[in-house]
């Protein structure tokens, strides 16, 4: 889900007349305080094919949250998506890492989802790379370190695949340091060696086993960091140019073209990233593998995680944070969302049984 900023699409006021879902006793659900009404909704910053991302602000403190709400009538088509979104809120929940976004507290309604999570004034990453064009090296180093230490933590230690890396899904807080976010094509794997069948993510970041239909794993994750530093050092991916055909051509012939301004130890490390033999690829025998290449020569790992140097990457964010530019808007009524008759309100709640997660008060980090 995209986290660009919009102030059109303002979420209707029936996501606060669901009745809040806390406990089920004797098949009836039991209604209690709906924990929405704490919050007041500003804007929508993110639109979804299942839902959207709203700004809201804390009623009792003026904090500013991101909340994202799924519709439940959308995901319960499909399986798969049911899967995937149980995962995305597992993933949150259990993460306690500096460069993946945080949630507070998630719950439900008899037909939506809501999940709330840190706000990242900067938006983005993709949109910062629109009006720079490009990051020079430093800058890209440092980004793509964090980014780096980011899915090394959801390999090892959450045990699941991104499949959707991209600036977009890339946010900055309020120090210019990132935050991965949008685990909705995350997948679990048991061993290594597991492997996928599902042809999804964005076409211009897709690996060419996914292209070409193969079974693919982890390594997935690998070859889509090489196109992402490919694209913080020129501004745009390396394959892409014409259709689709075109571009799934290219990445399967993978043969990407390096301006001149690339430095060696760059164009190296990308093309060890871009190998079309998945268990070829620079970090498929580890992160540490990864994080010893030359072009890291300058990083020290333990400052990087612990944020204890400044982000390069704060001199591109002269532009007003999001909120700035977000004036109050009053929210009007719009007609309450039905749900469908093939699913009772007691079976879409029976879908997402422990959904609730409020592990006390909110408390914010300076």
């Amino acid at each position: 889900m995209s986290s660009k900023y919009t102030e059109n699409n303002i979420p209707d006021s029936s996501y606060a007349k669901d009745s809040y879902i806390s406990s089920k006793s004797n098949n009836k659900l039991i209604k209690n305080k709906n924990p929405y009404d704490d919050y007041q909704k500003l804007a929508s910053i993110g639109q979804g094919a299942y839902g959207q991302v709203m700004l809201i602000k804390r009623r009792k403190d003026g904090n500013l949250f991101a909340m994202k709400v799924v519709r439940k009538e959308k995901v319960c088509k499909n399986e798969k998506i049911i899967e995937a979104t149980l995962l995305e809120k597992k993933i949150l929940m259990k993460s306690k890492h500096p460069f993946i976004v945080k949630m507070y507290k998630s719950f439900q309604t008899e037909s939506k989802l809501y999940i709330i999570m840190e706000y990242m004034p900067y938006g983005d990453l993709y949109s910062v790379l629109q009006k720079a064009k490009k990051f020079d090296e430093n800058t890209a180093r440092f980004i793509f370190a964090e980014v780096v230490l980011g899915i090394q933590y959801l390999h090892e230690v959450q045990k699941s695949m991104y499949r959707d890396l991209k600036p977009e899904n890339i946010l900055i807080e309020e120090s210019g340091h990132i935050k991965l976010s949008d685990f909705g094509l995350a997948k679990e794997f048991i061993n290594k060696e597991d492997k996928e069948n599902s042809f999804l993510g964005t076409p211009q970041y897709l690996a060419p086993e996914i292209v070409l239909q193969y079974p693919y794993d982890k390594n997935i994750d690998l070859w889509t960091l090489g196109i992402l530093l490919y694209e913080l050092l020129c501004g745009k991916p390396p394959f892409g140019v014409g259709g689709q055909k075109t571009l799934y051509r290219e990445i399967a012939m993978n043969k990407p073209k390096f301006p001149d301004f690339f430095s060696q130890n760059a164009e190296d490390l990308i093309k060890q990233l871009l190998q079309s033999i998945p268990n070829k690829r620079l970090g498929s025998e580890g992160f540490e593998q990864l994080k010893m290449h030359a072009f890291f020569e300058k990083i020290d790992w333990e400052i990087i995680y612990t944020k204890q140097v400044e982000s390069p990457l704060k001199q591109y964010l002269s532009l007003k944070k999001i909120e700035k530019e977000i004036r109050e808007q009053s929210i009007h009524e719009s007609p309450k969302n039905t749900l469908n008759k093939s699913h009772s309100r007691q079976q879409l709640y029976g879908i997402f049984p422990n959904f609730t997660y409020n592990p006390g008060s909110l408390i914010l980090e300076n």
